[in-house]
């Protein structure tokens, strides 16, 4: 996915509005009506490029759909990926939804009946794995089942260790926790597995060290994430406001 999944979820909590609501479905598979320029850029490859999708909904001009490979189109029609795909949309306005109690009616009345249909017919093994049972982990997180999404994790990521978006929502699980010595166990095996160049990964490892108040290893990871480029400021500016006041402590003394 271009959007890492952190991003996502920070990103629609802050833009959401009603009118997204007014297309909803009929049938667990139907595909909303119309697609934001904002959904359709967090929306997975497969999605974007699915001819059968590609009928059903109205996307933004300004996008171009993916020349699916073989592969991917042969996985499509398999696996019924337009369930997850539909699903996955409601996922996102459910994320960005800020009243609680239509955020779980969303999900439970849209999201888990199609995000359950996709991932019964893929084995955790399967490259797709990842993603729809990630989407699924999100949805449980939604709802608080933290222990249901992370049994989901633990699952596929003893087929897929080096998947960055599957720590992602492990750390967001943790972080509604504010459990941070386990989001640092975590994310210290899931920057290890993905190379330490994944810089989502690096910004939420030195945000946790943060709060554990480790503030030279926050340092570490904070500048390990501005040069993968990640784009959040929060852990910069929030040492930098350590520092001033331990500054200004010392003056004072």
């Amino acid at each position: 996915m271009c959007l890492t999944t952190m991003r996502q979820i920070l990103l629609f909590s802050a833009i959401f509005t009603t009118s997204v609501f007014l297309s909803m479905p009929a049938h667990a598979w139907d595909i909303p009506k119309s697609i934001s320029t904002i959904e359709w850029d967090a929306w997975p490859r497969i999605c974007q490029g699915s001819q059968i999708i590609r009928g059903k909904t109205s996307m933004p001009r300004d996008r171009t759909p993916p020349r699916l490979t073989k592969q991917e189109h042969q996985w499509s029609k398999k696996f019924g990926i337009w369930h997850f795909c539909t699903g996955y949309i409601h996922l996102l306005r459910a994320e960005a939804n800020p009243d609680q109690r239509a955020r779980k009616r969303i999900l439970n009345k849209w999201v888990f009946q199609d995000l359950n249909w996709v991932p019964k017919g893929i084995k955790p093994e399967h490259p797709l794995s990842p993603l729809v049972n990630t989407a699924l982990a999100r949805a449980l997180r939604s709802v608080g089942q933290h222990e249901k999404a992370i049994e989901v994790l633990d699952k596929i990521r003893k087929h897929h260790p080096s998947d960055p978006n599957l720590y992602s929502v492990y750390t967001a699980i943790y972080f509604d926790e504010k459990d941070y010595p386990k989001a640092i166990e975590i994310l210290e095996q899931g920057n290890q597995a993905t190379g330490d160049k994944i810089g989502e990964l690096q910004y939420f490892l030195g945000l946790a060290y943060f709060y554990t108040d480790q503030i030279d290893k926050a340092r570490i990871y904070e500048e390990k994430a501005r040069q993968n480029k990640y784009p959040f400021r929060a852990l910069t500016r929030k040492l930098a406001e350590h520092d001033a006041k331990k500054a200004s402590s010392s003056a004072q003394e």
